[in-house]
């Protein structure tokens, strides 16, 4: 019976080791939420049609952000205005903040800076609302992922609750106290230990950024 307990154990270690370094691996690092740059978007369109130059508008609309992203703009608002091009410190705080979706949107301003200023707000415009829908499928997805991995959790311990609440019994206790019975229970819980890390590598596809 210690043999088999020792097994029990050592799945549970194995999905537990699984989760911790997976949540791990998401918690490391500074991450830009994708949520925050359509509205940042929309928010650079209306200061270019209020009458403000394109660098005063993506400087003035990193105030809509949250407080860690508004310092990173001011300080590289501050890199502008001490000599920096505008075209320099932008993309330097796009190197910094590493969002693939700010890349976009400070390579959408570059490069259509030499237009008109009605032309720059359309495109952002035009640009948020492709980034909504985005999220919007994103989003979905995460949903159906979410589902997965609770189902993956409930077929992985549906085994073990099944296994001790019989091993309250006497006779069944006795039966996996063989080398059959041990063999069984090993090929078993092996397998579900298998297919639930592949259930949660299947569950844990990315898509862009964590929302």
């Amino acid at each position: 019976m210690g043999a088999l307990l020792g097994l029990i154990f050592g799945c549970g270690l194995v999905m537990a080791a699984s989760s911790i370094s997976r949540k791990a691996a998401t918690n490391s690092g500074f991450t830009v939420q994708e949520k925050f740059w359509p509205q940042y978007c929309d928010d650079v369109s209306s200061a270019i049609r209020s009458g403000m130059s394109v660098s005063e508008s993506t400087w003035q609309a990193s105030k809509s952000l949250p407080s860690l992203l508004q310092e990173r703009f001011e300080s590289s608002r501050i890199e502008s205005e001490k000599g920096e091009t505008f075209a320099k410190s932008l993309q330097k705080l796009s190197l910094e903040l590493k969002s693939s979706t700010f890349t976009r949107i400070v390579h959408l301003i570059l490069t259509a800076q030499g237009h008109n200023s009605s032309a720059i707000s359309g495109l952002l415009n035009e640009f948020a609302q492709n980034l909504r829908a985005d999220n919007a499928l994103i989003n979905e997805i995460a949903g159906k992922q979410a589902v997965t991995k609770i189902s993956a959790r409930v077929a992985a311990f549906a085994p073990l609750v099944v296994l001790i609440l019989t091993s309250t019994r006497s006779s069944v206790r006795e039966s996996f106290l063989n080398p059959t019975g041990i063999t069984v229970v090993a090929v078993v819980f092996s397998t579900t230990a298998i297919s639930y890390l592949a259930m949660r590598r299947i569950s844990s596809i990315k898509v862009l950024n964590e929302h």
